[in-house]
């Protein structure tokens, strides 16, 4: 590359070897090209972002993000930056799993076990609400976490806390399956929120992303949802193929549904039980990629509608419409009440003024094809583990925790 071409020098891994590496980014025209300069395998360049407008959106809302504070953590020896106030915390109760997903980002399978009790999980979560701020929402995944036998004392004790929101992440299966346990959850938790992992209604684009087909079990915990009038956003693995193509009538189909909040949609990543050997490392289209689908594919979307969120441009985007008047766009009135002192939710949806609020939200995880240090400093996705670290999601996938105590995924073979 050109000296003249390079932008924004930054940090990063070798895809290959796992060094720590300079790197850059660099504006090819249409698009943002990446590149990682290795001492051992040279220059490897890949795709940022293929939308060059988006990413100029996205560094104009990071550098307002300057004065965010932000802690030293060291991770295999790597020093990083990461942000002092989380926007998330998720808190994983088991590595126990009834499904075993292909694209499933902790790996978990049935019989990892790992049942944490529910003392730690409540000394977890009080060192969590400890460290964070007003508008922190509490993640309760797995594993599967509707399998753990203390699981309604766990969201208690959360609400106890008083989080911001308390979401519980969930295959579904145990809704589809047990009568009565939405029924349950919504009459001892009115505020709770499902984030179902959902993907698609297809057969072929669930085999795809999960290794079978799971609509049966997918339309009946919607039911069970539905009929206990509990709030859900559905969860969308994304790929580039037949997923991509369809999102857009997942959206409009589920966007009418009163319980369906929003539509979080994830492009896939290199990370847990997917290595991307048989996907191959360019599987996921970019966040400006899927936002031009998007606006193609859904009747109410519109260019500008969905934009990087204030407090985490780099990693999550999203837009609010309004289901009470026809989904006009919300977005912009929601960011100028909420933004100022970076207050916006990251997933939430807020209250604003007896809006019926429906959202869609880009959220794309780092891999060791995608990591920059400037992205880990103001990523706004942890991990609180049972050891007290509170670390970001995705450096916590890849690298595991200070000591090691958890094995960090495995590198590319060298070619």
């Amino acid at each position: 590359m050109q000296q003249s071409e390079l932008q924004n020098l930054d940090f990063a891994l070798c895809e290959v070897c796992g060094a720590y590496c300079t790197a850059y980014t660099v504006d090819s025209g249409s698009r943002i090209d990446f590149c990682v300069s290795c001492t051992s395998h040279g220059e490897i360049v890949r795709i940022l972002e293929s939308n060059r407008d988006y990413f100029t959106m996205q560094a104009a809302a990071a550098a307002r993000l300057e004065s965010i504070e932000t802690r030293a953590v060291t991770l295999s020896g790597i020093d990083f930056r990461v942000n002092r106030s989380p926007k998330a915390v998720v808190l994983e109760l088991t590595d126990d799993c009834d499904l075993t997903c292909s694209t499933c980002i902790a790996g978990s399978f049935s019989g990892a076990g790992n049942y944490k009790s529910l003392a730690d999980l409540q000394e977890m979560m009080k060192f969590a609400r400890a460290q964070s701020e007003a508008s922190t929402s509490l993640m309760i995944s797995g594993g599967e976490p509707t399998m753990h036998p203390d699981l309604e004392q766990v969201i208690e004790s959360a609400y106890s806390l008083e989080f911001h929101s308390v979401i519980l992440i969930s295959n579904g299966k145990r809704l589809a399956e047990e009568n009565g346990f939405a029924r349950r959850l919504k009459r001892s938790f009115p505020d709770l929120e499902i984030f179902l992992q959902f993907d698609s209604m297809n057969p072929d684009v669930l085999t795809e992303i999960r290794g079978t087909d799971l609509s049966l079990l997918r339309a009946s915990a919607l039911h069970a949802l539905a009929e206990a009038e509990l709030f859900t956003t559905l969860v969308c693995v994304v790929t580039s193929g037949q997923s991509t193509r369809e999102i857009g009538g997942v959206i409009e189909e589920f966007s009418v549904v009163p319980t369906v909040r929003g539509i979080n949609l994830q492009p896939l990543r290199v990370s847990g039980r997917h290595d991307n050997d048989e996907l191959g490392v360019d599987c996921a289209p970019s966040t400006g990629e899927l936002l031009l689908e998007l606006e193609r594919q859904v009747q109410f979307v519109k260019s500008g509608d969905i934009i990087p969120h204030p407090g985490s441009p780099w990693t999550v985007s999203f837009g609010y419409w309004d289901r009470s008047n026809n989904f006009a766009s919300l977005t912009e009135p929601v960011i100028r009440e909420f933004d100022p002192g970076h207050s916006m939710p990251l997933f939430a949806n807020p209250t604003f003024g007896g809006h019926d609020l429906f959202r869609v939200a880009v959220v794309t995880y780092l891999d060791r094809f995608c990591l920059r240090t400037s992205v880990t400093a103001v990523d706004p996705i942890f991990i609180v583990t049972k050891n007290l670290h509170l670390l970001p999601l995705d450096l916590y996938y890849m690298f595991g925790e200070p000591q090691g105590v958890r094995l960090a995924a495995p590198l590319r073979r060298a070619q």
